[in-house]
């Protein structure tokens, strides 16, 4: 589908060098805004361990074992990004909890209870 693709470790290079600029897409927030994780399956679980470069770890993303990578979005009621951050799929939505936190005087967040930490308020009502 994309012939002038380059090889797969020279793109992750590539988008590596230009993650910087995805800084200038991020839109200032608003009164309220929501932050959820999302898993990305990159490869089948039962292909887990057969390659030395895989990308990305075993875990669980909407109740399903998946291996890839989880991204955690903080957006507007409008779908447009305030801010983000990516782990590998075992890691639990807590570990996000600070993408929400760091916005907390600028804006309501309303998130589920997966970013609570046991003993804390939630970020703000479900």
């Amino acid at each position: 589908m994309f012939p002038q693709l380059p090889e797969c470790s020279r793109l992750l290079r590539l988008l590596a060098e230009y993650e910087p600029l995805t800084d200038q897409l991020l839109v200032a927030p608003q009164q309220e805004s929501v932050i959820d994780s999302y898993g990305i399956e990159l490869i089948h679980p039962i292909r887990e361990g057969r390659s030395p470069a895989q990308v990305g770890k075993k875990g669980q993303s909407n109740h399903r074992w998946i291996v890839g990578v989880k991204l955690c979005w903080l957006i507007t009621p409008q779908g447009q990004v305030i801010d983000w951050k990516w782990a590998t799929a075992n890691t639990h939505d807590q570990h996000f909890q600070e993408v929400g936190t760091a916005w907390t005087e600028q804006t309501e967040v309303l998130s589920d209870l997966g970013f609570r930490k046991h003993g804390e308020e939630p970020l703000s009502c479900e």
